[in-house]
């Protein structure tokens, strides 16, 4: 028999080891709970920026490869990858990339206005002046005069009181400012260098180059000025937009000091007219406030605040939904089948509303309404929690996929209101936020001025000298 001794010196031995063991195990869990709380931060972090609401040209920069799919690094690429990868204009028609023969180019050359000829007097060896051409060449060159010339007038305005009828406040007509001391030349380069998206730091330093020296804070307050200046053509804009029969909608957020407020923008797509609010909301409330009594079809990507208008949904937001899932969830079949079968459904209701018969597009448009619902019979119950939420938003949406098969004018997707937005994001990147409140206002007004000119092919510098 072992010694008693010796037994109970390799249990202690056996017992602390367990217990280091112990300790150690319960570090590790530690860390584990640790890493996936670090993980799960990183995931909702990288969702912001990696959604179906983002598009496949911001997703690239986000680790979804240059060209917009996935490879192994040999230029093959999985089968829903390849399905999503744009095709190029020139796939399968032989030509070349690029400019091709024959094309004119599409760079602005300036004709020449003015000719001079550079000839030798005398020769640079003998002296002689009994010189020959022997070759002739012509080169162009543009250059620019640019001659300002700011002048300061101080202008005595005479108020007077008639001596035969008692009359009093006879003032004169003149074309001087509504309000401030700079006139429509200063306000609106100004305007021109915001348009251009100079900060105001870089405008001043910009004009004052030209003899046009002001401050950032002068700039600011010029800005201000125009924006209400120009509340009556915003006014004007709306009623347009109430006679619409097809407006679109979208926001997009912004800072205020630090606060996040809303950008919203409403669009006719036939006028070009173009309205920007910013509001501390983004509820339904800031749609209803402008479009309380308007029976049109209003196109957006399912956003809850237009659920009390008659809408057509955003057919890039539900493929690009249905993409990110089958992103997301590589190992499901359903997830791959639903974004097949999603990109088939649009690509076929395209093809049918270009029909010229409405009674077909009528019953085309029940068959697609038919897939939707068979789509969601089939997947309502997938074991996969993001494919059974996705199928309840498509049976939800299921009446408003299809309006622009039946009616051609509506457009299938909610890329207009998305596009005049991307001024409005750039500033935001450029000027990082608003920093006061009463810019809200203003900024609002200048964006729904100048956007709905430049749609409508306007001077907006001549516009928008009209109401300084």
């Amino acid at each position: 028999m072992r010694d008693p001794a010796e037994i109970e010196r390799t249990l202690k031995t056996i017992n602390t080891e367990n217990l280091k063991l112990r300790q150690t195990v319960e570090i590790q869990a530690k860390m584990i709970e640790e890493l996936r709380s670090e993980i799960k931060k990183m995931e909702s972090k990288l969702r912001i920026h990696d959604n179906h609401n983002t598009p496949p040209s911001q997703k690239n920069r986000f680790g979804h490869g240059a060209k917009g799919g996935e490879g192994d690094g040999n230029g093959d690429y999985t089968p829903k990858t390849k399905r999503r990868m744009r095709r190029s204009r020139s796939a399968g028609t032989g030509r070349k990339r690029g400019g091709q023969k024959g094309h004119n180019g599409i760079t602005n050359k300036p004709k020449p206005i003015e000719f001079e000829e550079h000839t030798p007097q005398r020769c640079p060896k003998c002296g002689s002046y009994n010189l020959h051409i022997e070759e002739t060449e012509t080169q162009d060159v543009t250059r620019m005069e640019r001659t300002v010339k700011v002048i300061t007038t101080r202008h005595t305005i005479n108020s007077c009181s008639c001596r035969t009828c008692g009359r009093k406040d006879i003032v004169p007509k003149t074309n001087l400012p509504k309000k401030g001391s700079y006139d429509a030349s200063i306000v609106t380069e100004v305007a021109d260098n915001f348009a251009a998206r100079m900060p105001f730091k870089v405008m001043v330093q910009y004009m004052s180059r030209h003899g046009i020296k002001i401050s950032t804070g002068t700039a600011n307050n010029i800005m201000c000025r125009l924006g209400t200046a120009l509340k009556n053509p915003v006014m004007t804009i709306i009623i347009h937009l109430l006679k619409a029969e097809i407006l679109h909608a979208d926001e997009t957020s912004i800072r205020l000091n630090g606060k996040l407020v809303w950008v919203w923008v409403f669009l006719n797509p036939r006028t070009g007219d173009t309205l920007f609010i910013i509001h501390d909301k983004r509820s339904s409330m800031v749609p209803l406030s402008i479009l309380k009594d308007w029976k049109g079809v209003l196109v957006c990507d399912g956003w809850s605040a237009y659920k009390s208008f008659t809408v057509q949904r955003c057919w890039a937001h539900i493929t690009r939904e249905g993409d990110d899932i089958a992103d997301r969830n590589e190992d499901c079949p359903d997830a791959q089948d639903i974004a097949e079968q999603l990109h088939k459904i649009y690509a076929d209701a395209k093809d049918m509303s270009k029909d010229s018969s409405y009674n077909i597009r009528e019953k085309a448009c029940r068959i697609l309404h038919a897939r939707i619902s068979e789509l969601v019979d089939k997947y309502g119950d997938s074991k996969v929690e993001a494919v059974r939420k996705f199928m309840t938003k498509l049976k939800n949406a299921n009446d408003d996929l299809f309006r622009f098969v039946l009616n051609p004018e509506i457009q299938s997707t909610n890329n207009a209101a998305e596009r005049a937005l991307r001024e409005i994001v750039v500033h935001r990147k450029i000027r990082g936020g608003i920093k006061a409140e009463k810019t809200k206002e203003w900024m609002a007004n200048f964006f729904s001025c100048i956007t709905t000119w430049k749609n409508q092919k306007l001077d907006y510098l001549a516009e928008m000298a009209k109401y300084v």
